[in-house]
């Protein structure tokens, strides 16, 4: 029997059942033992419910379910980008969510992670990750150097959100964390903060809008706190994985004019040692043919198209989700 990977993943054939301590193990690939007819029930790291991770990776979920033959994935909130990309490169899970920066340093070893993992790899890009803070009307807060003595919410600890809460205060000229009050919450907790008057403002990256935000927006004069341009240059010349972005206006209740801000790709990893190649590609498959279910889902993935998808990814496609992309001729050979 060729060598077993430990993960979330459950194999269930019409004979037996795999169940080792909550974890279950699946055969790779290669295995040459049959079992029949089998249903791959595994997790796919999302995160807080509060933001997009979690309702993006349910649209995609949703498709995995309906249209690839044999699959039952379930959503499991994380903390979002650093949790989904250890534990995809470990193998714990196969698939799971993460901005493109946090994905990259997880591959090269670098910032956060203590050694380059070559699993990590990815089967397309979801939507662009954009910077949102967050305040009160009544707060009198009009830039990131107004939060300079305050108390803020930035994100889950180590999470995506929270990584690119330091990098932009430092932008601003403010020390992290030593000239803020950094509370260390959810989206969907963050936005409560700033509700009920516990912290200032609050942070957290992804596509817009937050379902939490937009509950904000809905039950108090919320405002988004927009960074100049000279933020945004400095960001996007030190980060280049970040870009210039703008949060649309009407994203929120109540919000007339667009509002200037950085972005960065948001990734669905997988694990190329534990996923097969058959999997990626006909995970991808499926998602490229079923756009208009994502679409429908949520506003943030109506960015997957072909000038987004596999453009730009900083690190490497998974080589079944390569293999449709080449056939399809969105990637070039």
């Amino acid at each position: 029997m060729n060598k077993l990977i430990k993960q979330r993943v459950i194999i269930i054939s019409l004979t037996v059942i795999f169940l080792i301590s909550c974890t279950a193990r699946i055969l790779k690939n290669d295995s040459t033992i049959d079992y029949g007819e089998t249903i791959m029930i595994f997790a796919v790291g999302t995160g807080d419910v509060g933001g997009t991770f979690y309702p993006a990776g349910a649209a995609i979920i949703k498709v995995m379910n309906d249209f690839v033959e044999g699959v039952r994935a379930t959503a499991e909130c994380s903390e979002g980008s650093v949790d989904n990309s250890r534990m995809v490169g470990s193998g714990e899970l196969l698939f799971g969510l993460a901005i493109g920066d946090i994905a990259y340093n997880a591959y090269t070893g670098t910032e956060m992670f203590s050694s380059p993992n070559p699993n990590i790899t990815c089967l397309f890009a979801i939507y662009p990750s954009i910077s949102q803070w967050v305040t009160l009307e009544s707060s009198n807060i009009d830039s990131i150097k107004d939060l300079k003595g305050n108390k803020i919410s930035v994100g889950m600890p180590g999470s995506g959100s929270e990584v690119s809460s330091s990098m932009i205060i430092k932008a601003a000229g403010i020390q992290y964390p030593g000239e803020i009050f950094p509370t260390y919450m959810g989206c969907g907790e963050g936005a409560a903060a700033v509700r009920d008057g516990h912290v200032v403002a609050a942070h957290t990256i992804g596509g817009v809008p937050f379902g939490a935000y937009v509950d904000l927006f809905k039950t108090k004069k919320a405002a988004l706190i927009p960074l100049d341009k000279d933020m945004i240059q400095k960001i996007v010349e030190e980060y280049p994985f970040y870009s210039p972005a703008e949060i649309p206006a009407n994203s929120y209740p109540g919000q007339d004019e667009p509002v200037d801000s950085v972005g960065i790709k948001c990734l669905f990893l997988a694990n190329k040692e534990v996923v097969s190649e058959e999997l990626a590609y006909n995970i991808t498959k499926a998602v490229w043919e079923n756009l208009g279910v994502l679409w429908g889902e949520h506003q943030a993935l109506k960015a997957m198209n072909k000038d987004f998808i596999v453009s730009d990814l900083p690190i490497p496609l998974h080589p079944g989700a390569e293999k449709y992309w080449k056939e399809i001729g969105i990637l070039k050979y």
